[in-house]
């Protein structure tokens, strides 16, 4: 699970530096979205820069478990905003490309939003693994396994 959350960290990270730095911001004609997706892609153009950080600021802050609940929090903000602002920089070297102080602000946003939905998630998770462990235990079931 650890791997996964570190992959899927690495998969928003490239999304991130990817989508911006190509040298069209339409992100239509790149081909990786179908067009009934344009109004959520292209027309917002500041706002979807929200949806990849939503990913970073959920398993970034699950990353830093390990610190308390508040520093693990503002340390994935602080980590989102060194992020975006190093990919706005980037966007200043590409001629069709501009620094936009927007798209930090829905990084931010879009960070916050993730890690606190993790702060939201992961009571309800921990309860649904209680409750299926108490199960288990009743049945008299090793831990490992798998309840169909």
């Amino acid at each position: 699970m650890k791997r996964l959350r570190w992959v899927l960290i690495l998969f928003f990270l490239i999304v991130i530096f990817y989508f911006s730095w190509i040298p069209d911001s339409d992100l239509l004609h790149t081909g990786f979205f179908p067009k009934e997706w344009k109004y959520w892609i292209d027309d917002l153009k500041n706002f979807r820069t929200i949806y990849p950080f939503i990913g970073l600021g959920y398993f970034g802050q699950s990353a830093f478990k390990k610190l308390g609940k508040l520093e693990a929090f503002v340390g994935v903000i602080l980590l989102s905003l060194m992020i975006v602002s190093l990919a706005e920089l980037g966007q200043l070297l590409l001629p069709e490309r501009h620094f936009d102080w927007a798209d930090i602000m829905y990084g931010f946003l879009g960070a916050s939003l993730g890690a606190c939905l993790l702060l939201i998630s992961q009571p309800i998770f921990y309860r649904i693994q209680n409750q299926v462990y108490k199960i288990k235990r009743a049945r008299g079931q090793p831990k490992n396994y798998e309840i169909p």
